[in-house]
């Protein structure tokens, strides 16, 4: 059963990652050049070469560049379903983790 709760967990946040990124390709045509090539090269530039306040000022801009994506999204896309799934999905993959550690504590009674 301690499997069951790992794949599903597992499946949850990879399905809450493959909705992130849909609507982050539904909102990257739009978003200006310097966003557009920051988000190219996020992955591309190791971060290990880059010191420590270089890192947190990059990991600063992407958390508001996902903010920005998610209002202009809102925008664009009123009636989309796809923040949705991704609200659905992160509470169900929270609710996986917390409930392992009860399974667990009521289970052995």
């Amino acid at each position: 059963m301690e499997d069951a709760f790992m794949i599903f967990t597992l499946v949850l946040i990879f399905s809450i990652i493959l909705s992130m990124v849909g609507i982050f390709h539904d909102v990257l045509p739009h978003l200006n050049e310097n966003d557009q090539v920051f988000l190219h090269g996020w992955s591309s530039s190791p971060v290990h070469r880059l010191g420590i306040r270089e890192s947190l000022s990059r990991q600063m801009r992407f958390d508001r560049l996902i903010g920005k994506v998610w209002e202009q999204h809102a925008r664009m896309f009123p009636r989309s379903r796809k923040r949705t799934i991704f609200a659905c999905l992160s509470m169900g993959s929270a609710l996986s983790i917390f409930a392992y550690p009860l399974w667990l504590a009521l289970g052995g009674k």
